[in-house]
């Protein structure tokens, strides 16, 4: 497959699918455009080797809803395509200006397309709902289809595709990188929580953006209500956004001590407080998948996730590495919380867990759902 000519278009520049298209550029000959080096909403920095890629000139308008939305516009996608000639192109989404192109070239040229998805039926939005008809369309005339995991076919299937054309390359990160960084930060564990003034404690972890959609106040209300039982118990809410100061007002009228807040201190840096967590909660309301629930496992965390997170049901294995919990409901999530916290040997045996489960999601393997659909459309 090494001389197939196959182009990626990716919104911006991820460090976490950098790992993957290194793999898959082992493979074929691989260019990745990308629709905008960054987005505002997103604090990455990270400049991508091991494979051909190039930022395309673009202009946008952004659309400020549940989170912000970029409609990047870019002039010279169908000419790069004319240039480049692929055999195959994979788009990593329908809502965007190169996504829509790009599909349009390839129906001209009968170029075979893959979509790939991680998109779940628990992400409406407005432009889902107006674009339902475009997306519909992009389905029935793609060739194969990659997807995120469990939630994302069962959506794709809801939404007309072929079950048989659907291949599964988990999302996931640089998993050898965060399990390194963690495995060196755990040495300096009880420094770092002297550092934090949290000597003694066992920790809850949040790490994401502080949006209402990430659903922090619904851990902030549970932590509170298990810190009335546990007192050596505390909770790092780690991130920024606009939802901030709302969160620390919310933990101040409840007086939930021991809640502290830091701001995003970066990819590098996040895995210090994973080493010194007894806990990871991904409390949100709507989420594709959860990347930040892989970077836990590896460090060998237990888990709760909300049961909208496209990851839910690919990586929480229910009573042995974590749980599950209703999105939105605090009692849920407070008795989720006693589960783990209820019974240390327990909880050090989920971890465990966690980290053995994290073996079958390197970039190594779930490129593997990559290939198999690029065969498929191939062969």
């Amino acid at each position: 497959m090494k001389n197939l000519n196959v182009v990626i278009i990716h919104n911006i520049i991820s460090p976490h699918t950098i790992s993957l298209f290194r793999e898959l550029a082992k493979k074929v000959d691989l260019t990745v455009f990308y629709c905008a080096e960054k987005e505002k909403n997103r604090r990455w920095k990270e400049t991508p080797t091991g494979f051909n890629y190039k930022v395309l000139p673009n202009f946008s308008v952004k659309l400020q809803g549940k989170d912000l939305f970029t409609y990047f516009i870019n002039p010279t996608v169908f000419k790069e395509l004319s240039s480049l000639k692929p055999d195959v192109v994979m788009l990593a989404g329908w809502d965007l200006f190169a996504y829509q192109v790009a599909f349009i070239y390839c129906k001209l040229k009968k170029i075979k397309i893959i979509l790939w998805s991680g998109s779940t039926k628990y992400e409406p939005s407005w432009r889902r709902t107006l674009a339902s008809s475009l997306v519909r369309l992009i389905i029935s005339a793609s060739d194969a289809f990659v997807v995120y995991g469990q939630r994302a076919k069962e959506y794709l299937v809801e939404l007309g595709a072929n079950k048989n054309k659907i291949f599964v390359s988990y999302n996931t990160t640089d998993i050898d990188k965060y399990e390194e960084l963690c495995r060196k930060y755990l040495t300096n564990k009880l420094m770092l929580k002297k550092s934090l003034e949290l000597t003694g404690k066992r920790i809850i972890l949040y790490y994401g953006q502080l949006i209402e959609r990430k659903g922090a106040d619904v851990l902030i209300k549970a932590f509170a209500r298990v810190k009335d039982k546990i007192a050596d118990l505390a909770l790092l809410i780690i991130g920024s956004g606009v939802y901030k100061d709302e969160l620390v007002d919310l933990s101040t009228n409840l007086n939930s001590s021991d809640v502290k807040f830091i701001d995003d201190p970066g990819d590098e840096q996040i895995s210090r407080y994973y080493s010194v967590a007894d806990i990871f909660v991904l409390p949100s309301r709507e989420e594709v998948w959860g990347l930040v629930v892989n970077q836990a496992m590896v460090c060998g965390l237990p888990v709760i996730v909300s049961n909208v997170a496209g990851c839910s049901a690919d990586l929480v294995k229910e009573g042995e590495n974590g749980y599950v919990f209703r999105s939105g409901s605090v009692n849920d999530l407070t008795k989720k919380i006693f589960l783990i916290l209820g019974n240390e040997n327990k909880s050090r045996e989920m971890g465990k867990v966690s980290h053995r489960i994290m073996d079958n999601f390197t970039p190594q393997k779930t490129v593997g759902g990559v290939l198999a659909a690029i065969k498929e459309v191939t062969k």
